[in-house]
């Protein structure tokens, strides 16, 4: 008995060592490996290497768009066979962020520009979004191309290469970063870009715990915008909720709907923390979605500020302690 356990162990022992044998005998190793630095699981890094096991001359070149030198050198020496995980893919010379963050893109491991970042949040699209993307870079002139705001080198590929099949074909062309993928998603209408670097600190509602969760990856909501474009739709809303919370996914889902509505708010000139939970309590009353920017503008300014006044002489009345005077002025609404 004592000699089936020894034989056991010894075998294991010896299984062990065939397999660091084999691993330090591959070929085209790194010299110096650093850390893969995007935000992926385990079992999308083995979908990258799964994808890169099967992948064959036509898809690395014409889908994935990688090098055909790489290509040819990796076949050469038999990469594909021999290479059957993460850390063997990732030490194997040539394969750069670059190379993997283009199979991440055509795996779906990526599903839109700064996805899994470990520092920026991700521009989010639907599908939809991301076709209209493709649709006006099919038919935009060198013209419009260069007033989205895109370099010379950017807008020769594209001319290049168009027309493109879908989002993927597009994204995983050279030189479509992902800030120039947000200016095309701007200029096509498909992406909703709201400009400037409110922190969500100035909205008091959000607390530390919930602000410091935001703030951190993979979701990196630094500030009203990027929580106003992350939080645009339901199914997003239940990402961050889950992302933030263990508690309920339909009660932070609201808490989340209301940051957004107040981030909403807080993009006019002028509308701080003060007014911006003024005008949320008294679209909640008057049953109006003042957080819609269309729908704010229908409004007069009269009526807004009367609106307001209303809402305040009902509120200092029942808190006789705390009155509240301070309300913006008809001009500063118009």
């Amino acid at each position: 008995m004592k000699k089936a356990r020894l034989f056991l162990v010894l075998t294991a022992i010896l299984s062990l060592l065939m397999v660091s044998v084999v691993r330090a005998e591959l070929p085209l190793r790194k010299t110096s490996i650093t850390p893969y630095k995007y935000l992926i699981s385990e079992a999308e890094k083995q979908t990258i290497v799964n994808w890169f096991r099967n992948a064959s001359q036509y898809q690395w070149e014409n889908v994935a768009k990688l090098s055909p030198t790489l290509y040819a050198k990796l076949v050469k020496y038999n990469m594909q066979a021999l290479i059957t995980n993460w850390d063997d893919f990732w030490g194997t010379a040539g394969i750069s962020a670059s190379v993997v963050n283009q199979i991440a893109k055509v795996t779906g491991v990526f599903k839109y520009p700064q996805d899994k970042h470990w520092a920026k949040f991700a521009y989010r699209m639907t599908d939809s979004e991301k076709q209209k993307c493709v649709n006006w870079v099919n038919n935009a002139s060198s013209g419009e191309l260069a007033a989205a705001g895109l370099g010379a080198t950017a807008i020769e590929r594209i001319l290049t290469g168009r027309p493109f099949s879908n989002f993927v074909d597009l994204w995983t062309t050279k030189g479509m970063s992902d800030t120039n993928m947000r200016k095309i998603a701007v200029a096509a209408g498909a992406f909703y870009w709201v400009p400037g670097s409110i922190k969500t600190e100035s909205l008091f509602s959000i607390g530390p715990a919930y602000r410091a969760k935001l703030a951190a990856a993979p979701l990196n909501i630094l500030t009203l915008q990027a929580l106003l474009m992350c939080a645009r739709y339901d199914e997003w809303r239940g990402e961050i909720a889950r992302t933030i919370s263990a508690g309920s996914e339909t009660m932070v889902k609201g808490l989340v709907l209301s940051w957004a509505k107040q981030a909403s708010i807080r993009r006019l000139p002028g509308c701080g923390e003060a007014y911006g939970e003024l005008l949320m309590k008294v679209a909640k009353e008057k049953k109006v979605d003042l957080a819609k920017m269309s729908v704010f503008k229908n409004q007069s300014a009269a009526q807004l500020r009367a609106w307001c006044q209303e809402y305040l002489a009902a509120y200092n009345e029942e808190h006789p302690t705390a009155v509240i005077g301070n309300i913006p002025t008809e001009a500063t609404f118009q």
